[in-house]
């Protein structure tokens, strides 16, 4: 019989494999935010599997374009609003209306989660 070898097996390192959002690294989402200001990471979830989207917040200009045509067509406003904002989407996303329009909601969830005060001086 072999004598086994009572040395313990050395560790072999972590390989560890950073989390990809929309297909993206950490270092190419820096380098959206350098170029385009704040985003917003929205999750669309259906059957318990987990998409996601980055948007850009709107500018004025964006914001009067569709609110202009959203006075004759909600939905090219709401497609006009989502091809100007987001930088990107899953695959899963992209190929769906419906997904697209979910994760539209979302950057509407976004705009309407700021509060304000007012106060007289």
């Amino acid at each position: 019989m072999k004598k086994q070898d009572t040395k313990q097996l050395e560790a072999t390192p972590e390989v560890i494999i950073p989390k990809l959002i929309c297909g993206l690294t950490d270092a190419q989402i820096e380098a959206l935010k350098r170029q385009h200001g704040f985003l917003v990471i929205v999750d669309v979830v259906q059957g318990g599997t987990t998409y996601n989207a980055i948007f850009k917040e709107p500018t004025f200009a964006i914001l009067e374009a569709t609110g202009s045509i959203g006075k004759n067509n909600e939905i090219k406003a709401g497609i006009a609003l989502y091809e100007n904002c987001v930088l990107a989407v899953d695959k899963e996303i992209e190929g769906r209306d419906f997904a697209k329009l979910k994760a539209l909601e979302g950057l509407a969830q976004h705009m309407k989660s700021f509060d304000v005060s007012v106060k007289n001086l």
